[in-house]
């Protein structure tokens, strides 16, 4: 069940406000949580271009984010179909 299911569920019946309470929390404990699996990351090394790196650093600080955050986008969007 996910949260939209539940909450149509908890509107259908009528609970009171201590039964809404017990609901929520497993709501937050169990259902919830099996939604929101984070991917597996690995920590990886390789050689870049220094030049290409000044540069990748330079765009990560302009769009205010780390720079490994901005290669693992990159490679990501590359995987996933939306860079050529």
């Amino acid at each position: 069940m996910d949260y939209e299911s539940f909450q149509k569920f908890m509107q259908k019946h009528d609970f009171d406000e201590n039964e809404l309470k017990m609901l929520n929390e497993i709501m937050k404990w169990c259902i919830i949580p099996q939604n929101k699996q984070k991917t597996k990351r690995k920590t990886y090394s390789f050689r870049l271009n220094e030049n290409d790196m000044i540069k990748i650093k330079s765009i990560a600080d302009i769009q205010g984010i780390p720079y490994q955050t901005l290669i693992g986008s990159i490679i990501h969007q590359y995987t996933n179909g939306n860079l050529k």
